[in-house]
């Protein structure tokens, strides 16, 4: 099952990268990152990522936003132990043993959360977020593979 969502999925992301060439009239050999930007749009795993990201944003600034199945979804390394350290404000990872645990929306979001810059992290409103959010996205080079940063 995964491996054909795997499948589709980059068959999904090679059709939108060949959308975007023909609407830019670009060559083949034409970056792909720069057929996005010209759009200024994100391709679809940073997409994913930004609506992973915005989540917990919204979990950490703006929880009454989220359905109730989401009130105590991550947890902050502070509320886990009192040590002053410096990941203390982090979210907690739950050990997982597996490469599926890894997979799973809480892990992926922490993670990525986790490595944001802080400048990021402290913004309060979701649309101002959002949109630097994008712009770090389009900047950044994001290993897809495994969702990091």
């Amino acid at each position: 099952m995964l491996i054909q969502a795997v499948h589709i999925l980059k068959k999904l992301i090679t059709l939108n990268n060949k959308l975007l060439r023909i609407l830019q009239n670009k060559p083949y050999k034409f970056p792909v990152k720069d057929l996005y930007l010209n759009f200024n749009t994100l391709a679809i795993p940073e997409l994913h990522i930004q609506q992973l990201l915005i989540l917990t944003h919204k979990f950490l600034h703006h929880r009454h936003l989220l359905p109730n199945a989401f009130a105590n979804y991550f947890t902050v390394n502070s509320a886990i132990h009192s040590y002053n350290t410096r990941v203390r404000e982090n979210l907690h990872l739950d050990s997982v043993s597996k490469n599926y645990g890894k997979r799973t929306v809480k892990y992926k979001a922490s993670t990525m959360w986790n490595q944001l810059p802080s400048s990021l992290k402290e913004f309060s409103s979701v649309k101002y977020f959002s949109n630097k959010l994008k712009k770090f996205l389009q900047t950044v080079e994001i290993d897809t593979s495994d969702s990091t940063f």
